[in-house]
């Protein structure tokens, strides 16, 4: 691949007397993606900044300078692939490099230096990782990896199926992985490639034209009319490029600046709330949250693994209890379904609560469930500055509650059901909501603060043996028992 006189603004290929990219001004950012030594590369941007453009020229430079390459290039569905990037690709490649077209609008053989190895570039849909099991590359492409409801995003699998599929070309010395799309905020492709990324793969990165990078190219007004007819979420995302917010978002109300503080002291006897959701094959995320005398949230710290027995998590939680030793109440809602007896053992049935507390965690309290309530609780919680993240301490509570969406609707007939947030990476934002539905009172001030009269358990802990003590009741009533010694 070679860039133009001292990389400023062509891209251009030369095979024989034939020139690809002839006339073709890229902007700094595109010629930086084009030029760039990383092997995985994405270009994630707002409307209209050339992105299926540089990625359709990279494609067919990629196989016209390596002789006998092998490539693959397409988008979700193969009807949009033919009505978008196909176009792109035929304005850009010279019938003088075709050798010929492969049958059933299946890609090309395009010629390269040496005449008897020509390239081959394919066309694919991309909606599922089967197809390209048994695929050798030397590259592939995907145009508009990050979707919406009628255009749904690549599958994370068939990425790393392609990526799987790259270097059995034993010829060609640096296979690539190369994709495009809009920002879809903290998903699988900004995970693998974007710099800010604490899960960044290797060799892989991410490049992210400005605002407006490519507007002269465009239509005089277009992201003026852009701005005055659309939402602003949408704008954030389609003109401004922003990778925080995304269609569909649950909490759009999150702001950096509003609801995230770097990490103080906090004092000993602000009232402290311990969530839990537990999971079984997901992953159990628990919250430390503190509230202070006007009633702020500070998520401060949390417990966040998977694959890990209930001993292990119990262990990491008795860990940061001393540091709460002198807080005024502390409150221990969890998700309800962990009282359910719905596990055996040595012919005896028991929950998983059962387990959390012959570890000696019996403080959990049934947390009020109602989603919708809790939801909506969190957001005025939000609007009002009344929670407040500690920067850094809880990194999987805003890394979901950022990304929390609502169930995508994937044909236009599912598209008036009942909003339901998506069923994935909703761990952390399940304890919040546990953690806002106990109503939590706001810390009294240290001067007023009067010692106990009687030692004893705390609120929190008296209603979870409170709630023990009933269902033992009813299980003996169940079993004709009498409640009587």
């Amino acid at each position: 691949m070679k860039l133009g006189p001292n990389r400023k603004t062509t891209l251009r290929q030369k095979i024989d007397d034939v020139e690809l990219g002839a006339g073709i001004v890229l902007r700094d950012t595109q010629q930086a993606f084009a030029g760039s030594p990383c092997r995985h590369r994405a270009y994630i941007g707002p409307m209209g900044s050339g992105k299926s453009l540089v990625l359709c020229l990279v494609c067919l430079i990629l196989c016209a300078s390596v002789p006998g390459n092998a490539g693959v290039i397409g988008r979700y569905t193969r009807f949009d692939f033919n009505r978008t990037t196909r176009i792109r690709l035929e304005n850009l490649l010279p019938p003088a490099l075709v050798e010929r077209e492969l049958p059933n609008g299946e890609g090309w053989l395009i010629r390269t230096s040496d005449p008897d190895r020509p390239s081959t570039l394919w066309t694919a849909h991309f909606d599922e990782a089967g197809p390209y099991a048994s695929m050798d590359l030397g590259f592939f492409a995907i145009d508009e990896v990050n979707g919406d409801d009628l255009s749904p995003s690549v599958p994370e699998e068939v990425y790393n199926m392609l990526v799987a599929r790259l270097g059995r070309l034993t010829h060609v010395r640096r296979p690539y992985g190369l994709v495009c799309g809009n920002p879809l905020g903290h998903n699988w492709v900004w995970k693998k490639f974007h710099r800010d990324s604490p899960d960044r793969l290797p060799d892989h990165e991410m490049f992210c034209p400005k605002p407006y990078e490519n507007a002269d190219s465009l239509q005089p007004g277009y992201y003026e009319r852009l701005e005055e007819t659309m939402g602003p979420e949408w704008v954030a995302r389609y003109v401004m490029g922003s990778h925080d917010v995304f269609e569909g978002q649950v909490y759009p109300e999150l702001s950096v600046d509003r609801h995230m503080t770097d990490p103080f002291e906090i004092p000993a006897h602000w009232p402290r709330l311990v969530p839990l959701d537990h999971g079984m094959r997901n992953p159990t995320a628990v919250g430390f949250i503190a509230v202070n005398e006007d009633g702020v949230l500070f998520p401060y710290d949390e417990h966040y693994e998977g694959n890990k027995p209930i001993s292990y998590h119990a262990e990491k939680i008795k860990q940061r209890l001393p540091a709460m030793e002198k807080a005024r109440s502390i409150r221990w809602p969890a998700d309800p379904s962990i009282f359910a007896k719905t596990m055996q053992r040595a012919g005896s049935t028991y929950s998983v609560f059962d387990e959390y507390a012959d570890y000696g965690l019996d403080q959990w309290e049934p947390a009020e469930n109602d989603v919708a309530a809790g939801r909506n609780r969190i957001k005025e919680y939000l609007k009002g500055d009344k929670i407040k993240f500690f920067r850094g301490r809880v990194p999987n509570l805003w890394r979901e509650m950022t990304q929390l969406h609502w169930h995508r609707a994937r044909t236009l007939g599912d598209r008036n059901v009942k909003e339901q947030e998506a069923d994935k990476d909703n761990h952390s934002p399940d304890y919040l909501r546990y953690a806002i539905m106990t109503r939590p009172d706001p810390a009294v001030p240290l001067a007023t603060v009067e010692a106990p009269k009687t030692p004893g358990r705390r609120l929190g802990d008296r209603a979870a043996r409170a709630y023990r003590q009933a269902v033992k009741q009813r299980q003996r009533q169940e079993e004709g028992e009498s409640d009587y010694v």
